[in-house]
């Protein structure tokens, strides 16, 4: 099970990932096309998704434009351990074949 449908992939290198304003910890991809982010909810709670570098595609299949786009997982995940979170998005991520690299970065967040 992949990510990102097939008739998302991207036809050119993703722009430079720019993380989201509520993403407190966050680690790219390898090939640098998807970035997982855990984010903090207004209630303080933690989850986490996926921002991938897509393309937009016409009726043709034909690549109208590119961009970063939120992917959420098929199941939710609310904590207040950013670990947890961390934990369960490089599961999922490796389970539809995104191998993440290098460590997470933190951005002010709390370590438990």
């Amino acid at each position: 099970m992949s990510l990102i449908d097939s008739f998302l992939a991207p036809d050119i290198a993703a722009d430079r990932y720019t993380r989201s304003p509520d993403a407190v910890a966050y680690q790219i991809s390898a090939e640098g096309s998807i970035a997982a982010e855990v984010f903090s909810r207004s209630d303080g709670t933690l989850g986490f998704r996926f921002m991938a570098w897509v393309a937009w595609r016409d009726a043709g299949g034909n690549a109208r434009s590119h961009a970063w786009e939120a992917i959420h997982p098929n199941h939710g995940l609310v904590t207040d351990r950013i670990e947890v979170a961390q934990e369960e998005a490089t599961r999922y991520a490796a389970a539809r074949g995104v191998a993440l690299q290098g460590n997470w970065d933190r951005l002010g967040a709390r370590a438990d």
